[in-house]
């Protein structure tokens, strides 16, 4: 077991290291599906690492359009069209269940998730609208995370 996982969290949970230590809570914990949990981390840490001093990047002010932007413009040899959508949905996801998680989470116990966080991530449409007709958002994938009591 590691260190994090016995004793609360003094990071900033709005941060970007705190993002990773959420991610590596839920792996170490079971939280979710370790497959996911590790690919969600692994998108992040290359996402958020084109930063100087990107573990104290502040979540709730980042622009991941941008970011997704400028880590097409530094990485684009480096991997597909396809990786890097992947990547920014994923860096998306993270930030919104652990954002979600830490909203509903008393501060003393930041490496517990709430009795029960459900975060819903919403995809738009690949194709542009047709002139006249709004881009519409539909769910694609629905997390509850729970107690690791419940595991």
């Amino acid at each position: 077991m590691t260190e994090m996982a016995t004793q609360p969290s003094t990071t900033d949970p709005h941060t970007a290291k705190g993002l990773i230590e959420f991610l590596d809570a839920a792996i170490d914990k079971g939280w979710f599906n370790l497959s996911s949990a590790k690919a969600l981390k692994t998108a992040c840490q290359k996402m958020l690492g084109i930063e100087d001093d990107w573990e104290a990047l502040d979540l709730r002010t980042l622009d991941i359009d941008q970011q997704f932007e400028r880590f097409r413009n530094l990485k684009r040899i480096e991997y597909s069209d396809g990786s890097m959508r992947i990547y920014r949905t994923r860096l998306s996801q993270a930030i919104k269940m652990h954002l979600a998680v830490w909203r509903t989470t008393p501060p003393g116990s930041r490496t517990a998730p709430p009795h029960a966080a459900t975060v819903t991530v919403l995809r738009l449409p690949r194709r542009p609208p047709r002139v006249g007709r709004p881009r519409r958002a539909s769910p694609i994938r629905t997390w509850t995370l729970l107690p690791s009591s419940r595991r």
